[in-house]
């Protein structure tokens, strides 16, 4: 008994993301650099497959960097990837759109999903997109996000910022913008 409590501890404790602090200044988020103005905390295990960052917990703000998915890649990566559609290097904007929402969906357990304000924007020296997105968690805690992406060279870049709606959606959203405003590739 008591080897299967130590290992139960061992596999909880394995499975919580760790965290190294990001300075202000540019610095690397995989295949992109960016430059945000505040100290973040990045995450060392990544969330279905994709680094993010934080300042306040994962349930109040994030930042999510998709580095350079090629044609045929789901947008997350998870044990059954067949439950996350694939991107297509063919996408118009308002199919990545659309892809973003189905995905966040599944991986947040939301059947409240909502996107909107879809519009070109200089992102990572191209002409890319962007567009609002909203959901509810499984917890509850409705969500807001902006999303920012290209597809260059056939695979999609996107940063991804979405934060709780009351307080740190807005108060984030400025820092958010900064670093969407300094990608560039790595």
């Amino acid at each position: 008994m008591r080897k299967l409590l130590i290992l139960s501890i061992t596999l909880l404790l394995a499975g919580c993301a760790r965290y190294s602090l990001v300075e202000p200044g540019t610095t690397s988020a995989g295949a992109m650099s960016v430059t945000p103005t505040q100290a973040w905390n990045k995450a060392t295990g990544g969330f279905l497959g994709r680094e993010y960052w934080t300042q306040d917990g994962t349930a109040l703000n994030v930042i999510l960097f998709i580095n350079g998915i090629a044609d045929g890649e789901p947008l997350f990566k998870a044990r059954k990837t067949a439950q996350f559609g694939a991107f297509r290097a063919t996408m118009l904007p308002h199919e990545i759109m659309e892809l973003t929402e189905s995905s966040l969906a599944k991986a947040f357990g939301s059947t409240a999903t909502a996107t909107s304000n879809l519009r070109p924007v200089e992102f990572m020296g191209a002409t890319g997109f962007a567009f609002n997105y909203s959901f509810v968690t499984q917890a509850d805690v409705p969500t807001r996000g902006l999303a920012r992406g290209v597809v260059k060279d056939g695979k999609l870049y996107m940063i991804l910022y979405q934060a709780a709606e009351t307080y740190y959606y807005e108060a984030g959203l400025p820092e958010a913008e900064q670093i969407m405003n300094s990608a560039r590739e790595s």
